[in-house]
């Protein structure tokens, strides 16, 4: 393994020239990665993975594969995505380097669109309601606010936290913060309010039960339609997990008004190459995303820098990088290297 801490850093606002390159260690990596499967790159803040991360993406698109690229931040995949294209000198019908959040969209929109090409009776207008909606942090936090005024004047069935929390905590925003971590957690395990109240049960922890019927009101809400908005409302972590759950069950028979369905294999979301960078602020709704991909068939690319983790306290959970070189189901056995 090949250490270079004095490895190419990338100026994100300035795309890079043509004659930058790889450095010894990014070499031996992008040559690991040709060999298909699997991999994991490990690497200090400024030994290049970024710059890593568009160098195989590129190569891999002029090969003729499906390339997809995630990355942190808006502006920085922007930025990645023009470089991306421009060194691979294709254009390219979408975006190469998205978010998590927009790649979980795409598959989901996906699943839509399948719906509506199904030819089953009322299709397209049942196939508006698996259109995803992002629910903002602000939009989150106002419906929880109101929920837990409800709850404080008992007016919400099954939401008890007496003996737990007081009653005049209920309208802190410390405490609203409290919750909505935990419904951020239970979301990004796959758990419904049902799923949540029986974990709760089985670990003897009351307070979840309460919060499981919270965040059963809370769903209710967001599936309330206003102003002819309709579609599925999902905030950021619920996405990454209904992405996940929406590729294991895209063969399921999809209900709808007039009977049910099953959408065309051909219209399943697929990739030939997926790079994950940044993967040491990856929750655990996009470890099992990843997971998923590896097993459709996707070779999967982590770039991580475990030590410089700076999201844990929106769910980032840092060693899943290194989970990833274990069997499944913790991992995928990608082959490890280090920058």
């Amino acid at each position: 393994m090949v250490f270079d801490a004095a490895g190419p850093t990338i100026d994100m606002a300035v795309p890079p020239l043509a004659d930058v390159g790889a450095d010894a260690s990014q070499a031996e990596a992008l040559a690991l990665i040709a060999q298909g499967g699997p991999v994991t790159v490990f690497g200090f803040p400024g030994t290049g993975k970024t710059l890593l991360a568009e160098l195989a993406a590129a190569q891999a698109l002029t090969s003729g594969k499906r390339v997809a690229v995630l990355t942190e931040g808006r502006h920085l995949a922007a930025e990645l995505d023009a470089r991306i294209v421009r060194r691979a000198g294709l254009a390219q019908p979408s975006r190469v380097a998205v978010t998590p959040t927009s790649f979980a969209m795409s598959i989901l929109r996906a699943r839509a669109q399948a719906v509506a090409a199904s030819g089953a009776d009322g299709a397209v207008e049942a196939a508006r309601a698996f259109e995803p909606q992002m629910v903002n942090g602000s939009d989150q936090a106002a419906t929880l606010s109101e929920l837990l005024r409800s709850a404080a004047d008992g007016d919400l069935p099954g939401v008890n936290w007496d003996g737990l929390v007081p009653r005049e905590a209920l309208g802190l925003a410390a405490f609203r913060a409290e919750v909505r971590d935990l419904l951020t957690r239970a979301a990004e395990r796959g758990l419904d309010a049902v799923g949540l109240e029986a974990l709760g049960r089985r670990e003897d922890r009351p307070e979840w039960i309460a919060a499981a019927h919270l965040y059963q009101a809370y769903l209710d809400r967001l599936a309330l339609p206003s102003a002819g908005d309709v579609g599925l409302k999902l905030d950021a972590a619920a996405m990454v997990a209904q992405a996940e759950l929406c590729l294991a069950r895209w063969d399921f028979p999809v209900r709808l008004p007039g009977g049910e369905v099953t959408l065309e294999a051909s219209a399943r979301p697929a990739w030939d190459m997926v790079i994950m960078d940044s993967y040491q602020e990856a929750s655990l709704a996009l470890h099992s995303l990843a997971a998923r991909l590896v097993a459709g068939g996707a070779q999967v690319v982590v770039l991580a820098s475990p030590e410089s983790t700076a999201q844990t306290y929106r769910g980032a959970l840092p060693w899943q990088a290194a989970r990833s070189l274990a069997p499944a189901p913790a991992g995928w056995e990608a082959a490890g290297l280090v920058l």
